[in-house]
């Protein structure tokens, strides 16, 4: 307790105004270390030796610091959520490379034609172990007959083209090749031809070309309906997830009634209810 220098009363220590009076209370005066010179409270330096005096110490709450959980702290750190969405983003393409394939190997040998580019719009595709079109006898005579003709008019585009059509549609696809070759240097803007070329690729098992020539036949043709849904195709086989979703995404948005789309649209379905099944701990 102190004493209040104008009533006389005791006040509390930590008062600076008497409680019965209202007067303001003098602090404490500051005592300097080197002459014991009383100094007022809010001097800085002796008055007596000019001694710096040290600051009257202010008393600090301390608040009480909060407990946060490690597990909490971890993830308000931005760095670590990007981490984690990257990684998260990583393994969700993963499990969709893999599940689209395993769909696919399925469809494929129940059904020889799913997840096979299409070909020519006006010729049904034919299912890779289905008999060739034409008896061999037959179609050795039409194949000389169109050779002799290309002798005749070399320059004739579309017997390259009937030739290259010829020989896919009874599965000679690196016989075809040449001819789709030639009939694109004669005509480089026919997009269909390109994607047959594509096409005839993809069989031989060079899907780099056939992706290439698929994306040729976008370039001259950017809503190629067989040239999209090909070019998902092969990156499948390619593994490229992102590239598969680019192009039927695209299919999906300018021929959603086609056949194409219809097919693309069912197989990402496939994809998504599989992954959720997997995800949520189901099985194949």
């Amino acid at each position: 307790m102190k004493t209040c220098n104008h009533c006389g009363k005791s006040v509390p220590e930590e008062a600076k105004f008497c409680p019965y009076c209202g007067q303001a209370l003098q602090a404490e005066p500051v005592i300097c270390k080197n002459c014991g010179t009383d100094n007022p409270p809010d001097a800085r330096f002796c008055r007596s030796c000019g001694t710096a005096l040290a600051a009257p110490k202010k008393a600090v709450r301390e608040r009480p610091r909060e407990e946060k959980a490690p597990a909490a702290e971890m993830w308000r750190n931005p760095y670590v959520i990007i981490m984690f969405v990257a990684v998260l983003a990583m393994a969700v393409a993963t499990v969709y490379n893999y599940t689209y394939i395993r769909i696919e190997q399925k469809k494929i040998r129940s059904t020889p034609t799913a997840g096979q580019p299409h070909v020519h719009e006006e010729t049904p595709q034919q299912p890779a172990q289905a008999q060739p079109a034409m008896d061999p006898e037959e179609l050795e005579a039409h194949i000389q007959t169109i050779k002799e003709q290309i002798e005749k008019d070399p320059d004739n585009a579309e017997l390259y083209v009937h030739m290259g059509n010829l020989l896919f549609d009874n599965h000679r696809f690196e016989e075809a090749i040449p001819y789709y070759e030639k009939a694109i240097q004669l005509d480089p803007t026919n997009a269909n031809v390109i994607v047959d070329l594509g096409v005839s690729y993809f069989q031989v098992q060079n899907f780099d070309k056939a992706k290439q020539l698929f994306n040729t036949a976008l370039a001259i043709d950017p809503n190629h309906v067989f040239a999209l849904y090909n070019l998902g195709v092969v990156n499948l086989q390619l593994k490229d997830m992102n590239g598969l979703m680019e192009a039927w995404g695209k299919l999906l948005e300018i021929a959603p009634n086609s056949p194409q789309a219809q097919r693309a649209n069912q197989i990402l379905e496939e994809i998504h209810q599989t992954v959720n099944m997997n995800t949520n701990g189901g099985t194949d």
